[in-house]
């Protein structure tokens, strides 16, 4: 219940023991942060990376992920775990466990509006998020994707129809030939007839990382404001 403290603009670097693992962990703190002032925040799970590298590092180049632009001009905490190899974010628990213990660490150290969180990310960081979305119980309020790839699977209830317990929110380049759009359109058509709860969004093109274009950082910026209009209005 003590005040929360000021917070300086831009990026700190924590660690959480899991598993036997030290995690790092990026806070981005947006430039309009008032620390009496409770503040939408993004938890960013990031792309797929080497299952090869036998320990975490923090790229200096992830300053630039286009994420944190958004961050600014959203005003929004951007909460960014970093993850390698197996399990990484192939593994839903191991996911859960470890957002769970970031997060409550986060919420000590900064004044987060627990009704506006959100939760998703990019390519491998966002397969897991359309999990994350069918669970009953969440802080979440909704979550996202970019350039995901969904399963059937993670959409069916214990009786086998495809159903979506909370709103997920995709955006997806349809010229993406990793993951491609008529893959993800097979899936949307199932879910879409059971449920609203899924709003896809498309750009024509820009392929898996169209977001890291400047074309792409615009459509995913209006991608967001969507979204956090439709949820908070």
């Amino acid at each position: 219940q003590a005040s929360y403290q000021n917070a300086r603009q831009g990026f700190a670097l924590y660690h959480i023991n899991q598993g036997g693992l030290e995690i790092p962990y990026l806070v981005f703190v947006p430039k309009g942060y008032q620390c009496d002032t409770p503040t939408r925040t993004l938890f960013f799970l990031h792309g797929g990376v080497s299952a090869q590298e036998a320990s975490f590092t923090v790229d200096p180049q992830t300053r630039f992920e286009p994420i944190f632009t958004i961050a600014d001009s959203t005003n929004s905490i951007v909460i960014y775990p970093f993850q390698k190899g197996n399990p990484g974010w192939k593994n839903y628990d191991n996911c859960s466990a470890i957002i769970a213990t970031i997060l409550a660490e986060v919420k000590l150290r900064y004044y987060i509006n627990t009704n506006t969180m959100y939760l998703g990310g990019l390519s491998m960081g966002g397969n897991v998020s359309y999990q994350f979305a069918q669970k009953q119980n969440t802080p979440f309020r909704a979550f996202y994707t970019i350039s995901a790839r969904p399963k059937i699977g993670d959409f069916e209830s214990e009786n086998g129809i495809p159903e979506l317990t909370h709103s997920i929110y995709s955006i997806h380049a349809k010229d993406d030939s990793l993951y491609t759009y008529d893959d993800l359109m097979k899936v949307y058509q199932q879910v879409e007839k059971r449920t609203k709860n899924w709003v896809l969004k498309y750009v024509e093109s820009g392929g898996h990382g169209f977001s890291y274009l400047p074309t792409g950082e615009k459509s995913t910026l209006e991608f967001f404001r969507m979204m956090f209009n439709k949820e908070e209005e």
